[in-house]
C-alpha cells in the first residue's frame, strides 16, 4: 500500500492546521444533560445562592423544623437565557409557584460549552424551605 490517499499540505501552510484544529459544532438535537463546561449563574454558585435568598419569599406557615424541598428544572440556552422552567419535584403548590416566579427573574447565565461551542444545557435547581426553629 502506498501513500497515494494521503494529502500533505504544502510546507508552512498554517490555514490547513487551523481547519483541522476546529471541532465541529455539536448537532442541535436539543439541550444536553451534561456539557464539558456547565452553565453558570453570573458570579457562580455563591451568587446564585445570594440571589435566591434575596428573592424567594419564605412562607410563614411552616412548622418549626419543617423541611420542604422543591426541585425545579430549566434549560440554559446557547445565549444564556432561562427557558422551559418547570417543577419536577413538587413541595407544595404555593412553593412551586414561588420558585418559578424567582427563576423567571434570573439574569442571563454564562452558557454551557461543548467542543468549544455554546450549547443549551438542562439545569436542575433544588430549593429547600425550612421552618424557623423556635427559641
Amino acid at each position: 500500500m502506498g501513500n497515494e490517499d494521503v494529502i500533505t499540505p504544502p510546507a508552512g501552510n498554517t490555514e490547513y492546521a487551523k481547519l483541522v484544529a476546529i471541532a465541529p459544532a455539536p448537532a442541535d438535537d436539543g439541550p444536553l444533560t451534561i456539557a464539558e463546561s456547565m452553565p453558570e449563574f453570573p458570579g457562580g454558585a455563591t451568587a446564585l445562592k445570594t440571589f435566591l435568598l434575596r428573592n424567594i419569599r419564605q412562607p410563614d406557615d411552616l412548622q418549626a423544623g419543617q423541611r420542604i424541598v422543591v426541585l425545579a428544572s430549566f434549560v440554559v440556552s446557547k445565549k444564556g437565557m432561562i427557558e422551559n422552567a418547570k417543577i419536577v419535584g413538587s413541595g407544595r403548590t404555593d412553593l412551586d409557584k414561588e420558585i418559578l416566579r424567582v427563576i423567571a427573574k434570573m439574569p442571563a447565565w454564562k452558557p454551557g460549552f461543548q467542543n468549544g461551542h455554546e450549547v443549551a444545557v438542562y439545569f436542575n435547581l433544588p430549593v429547600t424551605f425550612l421552618g424557623a426553629e423556635e427559641e
